[in-house]
């Protein structure tokens, strides 16, 4: 049987870090991906698992807040807001 995951960045809550990891979509991925497919670009979607796999999908992904740490979301914005100002002082 293929099975359908994504890799994500999660916490690890053992370990207390953020990895990235591999795990089954959700079923609002699913359907996202099948209203996608031969709209955006050219092409078909298959589902090669059973109705009873996808009935014990999750409804929805966790959101990310709920799945990545704190302080990487923390230095990103910084990391981000640099680079603005870095764009905002050449423009001048």
């Amino acid at each position: 049987m293929l099975r359908k995951c994504i890799e994500t960045n999660r916490l690890n809550v053992k370990l207390g870090v953020g990895v990235l990891d591999s795990h089954w979509v959700s079923q609002a991925n699913v359907n996202q991906r099948r209203g996608r497919a031969g709209r955006v670009q050219p092409g078909e979607c298959y589902h090669m698992y059973t109705r009873e796999v996808y009935g014990s999908l999750m409804k929805f992904p966790v959101p990310e807040v709920l799945r990545v740490p704190l302080e990487k979301t923390v230095l990103d914005c910084k990391v981000r807001i640099q680079r603005l100002q870095n764009l905002l002082l050449l423009e001048c």
